[in-house]
């Protein structure tokens, strides 16, 4: 037991650590199909609301403000 135990103890722990990478890159991809298809939403809608002047720029409204407080 004490010659298969350290062996025994590392094929744990490498399988618990792919599978907490295999967790962490489903999350990513979840949040970035959830981002892409709100940043499609947004500029369809945004490329809806916007109207060219007369130089054929349109004006922005996309983006949000964000606030922050400096911390010194």
């Amino acid at each position: 037991m004490r010659i298969a135990a350290p062996f025994l103890f590392k094929k744990l722990l490498s399988k618990a650590a792919s599978e907490a990478q295999r967790r962490a890159q489903a999350q990513q991809q979840d949040a970035y199909r959830h981002n892409t298809s709100e940043q499609t939403h947004s500029t369809h809608t945004a490329s809806a609301q916007t109207k060219p002047d007369g130089s054929g720029m349109g004006t922005f409204t996309g983006g949000d403000y964000v606030e922050y407080e400096e911390i010194k």
